[in-house]
């Protein structure tokens, strides 16, 4: 870790930083994981402007942030004629003069194509390269939110506790008042919302969807809850054939039903709760401060498990000894003999709707 006489110095002339670029791809949950970053910095640097690179899928999620200026989607993969682009794009960069450039990223490719925007300042997680960097730490193991947070909490103030944070319009929140009204939900109901799937289809995540069906028809008996199951268009049928198994009907808000991903945020903060497995919906609850209840067994909940300093965010697991593996190399060997070809995989398949439904309940105590 550099020494803190460096690390001050950002701190210590804000007036001098005028212009900051962060650089974080990945998916939904992956830009979250840095708004409270970006709060940290608005409050730091309250006359520099902030500018983002984030997924090409996840630019959605930064919209009405305070403080950015600019969302830029990150459209590249890792071919060669990708990283001829890539290196282009970021030289291109250069012209903005960034006083301060943010790399969260432990991939070196990162925070060497940052490099190529020639900032006055770089700052990233420790790497092969990091000999390139002003500042550089190792990124700590723990919940994502605060473990990307800790990359700039040496030189930066805030005046709330780190939490992912989220903004939404009263557009956007009185459009999806409007799409729930169609389904039957109106202000006033209690809902919940469930998240069975995630970007990868029929994922290590998963809990499978017939295990939601008993889950969704005991609240709707017992506490008059209105179910919303969210998905994509690509999950109508099997969405579909796990309703017909329900005794009551939920709100299925996938095929041509699927709604913007930025009225899925509102549908969020007018949720009591959030259920499902480890992706995106459930880390954007946290930032409204809804709480949540994540499945996760292959997912290593202390690395990308949900976080919030003072609403529920909790973790169900079957504690197998060999869970999490994630990021195990190699596998265990109930991997290759039971785990890759079968969804659920065994640590999901144990969790029981009923172990699902008590938890539920008594977080909704």
């Amino acid at each position: 870790m550099i020494p803190k006489k460096n690390s001050s110095a950002f701190i210590s002339t804000p007036p001098k930083i005028k212009k900051i670029l962060v650089l974080r791809n990945g998916l939904l949950g992956d830009t979250v994981f840095i708004t409270a970053m970006l709060h940290r910095l608005n409050s730091t640097f309250s006359n520099a402007v902030i500018d983002v690179i984030v997924g090409k899928n996840s630019t959605e999620v930064l919209k009405e942030f305070p403080g950015i200026r600019k969302i830029i989607p990150f459209n590249f993969n890792f071919s060669a004629t990708s990283i001829l682009k890539q290196t282009r794009f970021f030289l291109s960069m250069s012209a903005e003069r960034y006083d301060l450039v943010i790399v969260p990223e432990v991939n070196p490719h990162y925070t060497l194509m940052a490099k190529l925007s020639f900032p006055r300042k770089l700052a990233a997680f420790t790497s092969s390269i990091s000999k390139i960097c002003d500042y550089h730490i190792e990124r700590p193991k723990q919940k994502a939110v605060l473990a990307d947070t800790r990359l700039v909490t040496d030189w930066t103030i805030s005046d709330e506790p780190d939490k992912a944070r989220l903004y939404l319009s009263e557009e956007e929140i009185s459009e999806a008042r409007r799409v729930l009204s169609t389904h039957g939900i109106l202000p006033g109901d209690k809902i919940l919302f469930f998240n069975p799937g995630s970007s990868k289809q029929y994922s290590e995540k998963d809990w499978g969807i017939d295990n939601y069906a008993p889950v969704a028809d005991h609240f709707i008996a017992a506490g008059n809850y209105k179910i919303v199951f969210n998905g994509l268009p690509r999950d109508k049928e099997d969405y579909a054939e796990m309703a017909s198994k329900m005794k009551y009907k939920p709100v299925l808000l996938c095929g041509e039903n699927t709604v913007p991903v930025r009225i899925m945020f509102a549908i969020i903060s007018l949720s009591e709760l959030v259920f499902g497995v480890d992706t995106g919906p459930i880390h954007i609850a946290t930032a409204f401060d809804v709480p949540v209840l994540c499945l996760m067994g292959y997912m290593d909940q202390n690395d990308t498990g949900p976080y919030h300093p003072d609403v529920q965010a909790k973790v169900l697991t079957s504690s197998m000894p060999c869970s999490p593996c994630v990021h195990t190399n190699p596998k265990p060997a109930q991997w290759d003999n039971i785990c890759r070809n079968q969804r659920p995989v065994e640590c999901m398949k144990r969790i029981t709707p009923e172990v699902v439904i008590k938890e539920i309940e008594e977080m909704l105590k």
